[in-house]
């Protein structure tokens, strides 16, 4: 019988984990179908807004960008923009074969939701960049949402716009970023996991919190111990103990039979008993 009620409760355990997967798969459903009316809602209040769609136009893509079949991602993008027209060799191996027009595009940044088998949601940043120009990062871990119920709730996503906004005015060659704008990418810099050359990257807060405790330690060790020794010290020969007096020599003690001397006019003059 307790076997029995064993076996149940795991398999209960079980369609339990079962269960909140799905519901928060189907939570990041309604994510997916109100994300293209949430985020142009956030575009239609943010400042400065008008001139990057000018620019670069906004797409709010549920199922990504390209082609939008995956129901796992929710892509919010600026587009890719031209910005110059440059002449180049029309074979780099041929000089007598002519030249050739192009023009440089510049790519705008990303907000990428991506949900997990699990049914969490990772939130990424990707930056502007141009063919010659990007940051030393490809990838800024935004976020990672447990439950997509939490995107539901206008304030996440807004935060995550807000932040997209301002990497976007960094990064992009038209952006105009405010102190703020810098100041909220640089706390993004020190504070988030960053993927550099395909490697994740440690947080820099953390490195720097790091060195600040090893120095703290290291100098509070050596303070503490330079006091326990100045203090022991202290204990064993207290300070008003030690004067002058008590660092003049004693006299020699003169045996009763040696006979007094007395110096005179340097004649010593010797007084027998």
């Amino acid at each position: 019988m307790k076997i029995n009620q064993l076996i149940h409760k795991v398999i209960g355990r079980r369609q339990d984990g079962k269960n909140l997967r799905n519901v928060r798969n189907e939570r990041f459903k309604e994510f997916a179908l109100s994300a293209e009316k949430t985020f142009k809602e956030f575009a239609a209040n943010t400042p400065g807004q008008i001139a990057l769609e000018n620019n670069h136009g906004l797409i709010v893509a549920k199922g990504g960008a390209m082609g939008g079949f995956d129901e796992r991602i929710v892509e919010i993008k600026y587009g890719a923009t031209p910005y110059e027209q440059i002449t180049e060799f029309a074979d780099p191996d041929n000089m007598f074969a002519g030249t050739k027009k192009r023009l440089l595009v510049s790519d705008g940044a990303r907000l990428f939701y991506e949900r997990t088998d699990t049914g969490s949601v990772y939130c990424l940043l990707y930056p502007s960049k141009t063919e010659n120009l990007r940051p030393i990062e490809s990838v800024i871990i935004l976020d990672v949402i447990n439950d997509a119920a939490n995107l539901n709730k206008k304030r996440l996503p807004k935060k995550h716009w807000k932040y997209f906004t301002s990497y976007m005015h960094v990064t992009s060659l038209d952006g105009s970023p405010t102190y703020l704008d810098e100041a909220k990418v640089f706390w993004l810099r020190i504070s988030r996991i960053l993927i550099v050359d395909g490697k994740s990257q440690p947080r820099k807060s953390i490195k720097w919190l790091l060195s600040i405790l090893s120095v703290a330690l290291s100098v509070g060790l050596s303070g503490s111990l330079l006091f326990g020794i100045q203090y022991y010290f202290s204990l064993t020969v207290p300070a008003t103990q030690i004067d002058n007096k008590s660092l003049q020599p004693s006299p020699i003690p003169r045996p009763s039979h040696w006979p007094e001397t007395t110096i005179v006019s340097n004649h010593i003059v010797t007084n027998n008993s």
